[in-house]
C-alpha cells in the first residue's frame, strides 16, 4: 500500500520537472489581494473576461482552482487575447508551491487571493503582506485547465 501512495506522487512531480525546462523561472513579488477570494465575484471585471466566457467562468468561483487564481503583469493590460489569459502558474515560496490561475491584468506584482497566498506562505503568525516568489507559467493541465 505504502509503495502505490508514493508512485502516485512521484509521476506529478516528474511531470512537474518536465514542465519546468519549457520556461524560465523568475522571481517576482507577490502580494494578496482580497478581490479574488470572493466567489461570487463576475468575471466581467477582469482582462481575460472573454477568455474566462468561453469555458463558462461567470464569476470567480467557476475558475478551475479557485481561490488559487490572481492577476500578473504577464497578462496584457488591454484585453482577454494576451497568450497568458486563463494560465497555469507554478509559484514557490520557501519551498512551498501553489499552481495558481492567472485571470487578470495587475501592473507592478502578481496578486493572488488572501487564501492562496496563506497557502503560499504557510500561513505564519506573522504573515508578510508582500514577498517575493519564484513564478513560472506551466502546462495549463496542472491547473485543471484544457
Amino acid at each position: 500500500m505504502n509503495f502505490f501512495v508514493l508512485s502516485c506522487l512521484l509521476v506529478p512531480l516528474t511531470a512537474i520537472t518536465r514542465a519546468q525546462n519549457l520556461n524560465p523561472i523568475s522571481p517576482i513579488s507577490v502580494a494578496p489581494n482580497s478581490i479574488y477570494d470572493d466567489s461570487s465575484a463576475s468575471t466581467t471585471n477582469v482582462t481575460c473576461a472573454s477568455s474566462l466566457e468561453r469555458i463558462n467562468a461567470t464569476s470567480f468561483g467557476d475558475v478551475q482552482r479557485w481561490p488559487f487564481i490572481g492577476g500578473t503583469p504577464a497578462i496584457a493590460a488591454n484585453g482577454s487575447n494576451s497568450p497568458t489569459c486563463v494560465s497555469c502558474w507554478n509559484m514557490t515560496f520557501e519551498g512551498n508551491f501553489e499552481f495558481i490561475v492567472a485571470i487578470n491584468h495587475e501592473v507592478d506584482s502578481f496578486q493572488i487571493s488572501q487564501s492562496a497566498f496563506k497557502a503560499l506562505v504557510n500561513e505564519t503568525e506573522n504573515e508578510p503582506s508582500l514577498i517575493t516568489a519564484n513564478v513560472q507559467l506551466i502546462d495549463n493541465r496542472f491547473c485543471g485547465l484544457l
